[in-house]
């Protein structure tokens, strides 16, 4: 019975730390896209309530929507790919992912598979195959794995040094239950054996 409450233990805890782990990213873009704001000089810090009010949603930012699609493709991509995501349009979002994607410094190219959304209207999606995409990402809020320019869509099932450390300091702590358990049981033990 104590290693299935230690086992159950383990478990609530690595879901509750995977969950952590999806908050924090998604936490992270959307201040990634009021920073991408106030550095483009879009709006300054001392706008303060006037924020929002005052930044119109098509500068390059991306929708939480998108973001979190784009997310879901990352499981999915073979180990050697790399992967950019942009807003392009008003209306238009591209995600491009392949092994041949390559970042020069100015331009992301390459031969890939690009999916773009439209979101006009009712919007569409399509998914091709370009084995001469370019994407120059000019002013665009742009997310890659290759640069360190640019963010990247990290993924729930990315592990951080925080998530290791919370696990780490769980385990420890079945660990201490399960002594306490023993200790317990061989001091009962004991006492009949006395008596």
């Amino acid at each position: 019975m104590r290693r299935f409450f230690c086992m159950l233990m383990m478990t609530v805890c690595i879901c509750a730390v995977a969950t952590a782990g999806a908050v924090q990213t998604v936490h992270a873009a959307s201040v990634s896209s009021v920073d991408a704001a106030l550095l483009s000089g879009l709006v300054s810090s001392g706008d303060g309530i006037t924020l929002y009010a005052s930044y119109d949603s098509y500068y390059g930012s991306i929708s939480s929507t998108y973001l979190e699609y784009m997310r879901g493709y990352l499981s999915k991509l073979p180990p050697d790919a790399h992967y950019v995501g942009a807003r392009v349009g008003q209306y238009d979002y591209v995600f491009a992912y392949g092994a041949d994607l390559v970042y020069d410094g100015s331009s992301f190219s390459g031969a890939v598979t690009v999916i773009r959304w439209n979101t006009y209207n009712n919007g569409t999606m399509y998914e091709t195959y370009d084995p001469s995409f370019h994407l120059d990402p000019g002013s665009y809020l742009v997310y890659s794995d290759l640069s360190g320019r640019y963010p990247s869509l990290a993924s729930s099932a990315d592990v951080t040094l925080r998530q290791i450390l919370i696990l780490l300091t769980i385990f420890c702590l079945c660990l201490t239950v399960d002594h306490m358990y023993q200790v317990r049981k061989i001091r009962r033990l004991n006492r009949k054996e006395n008596r």
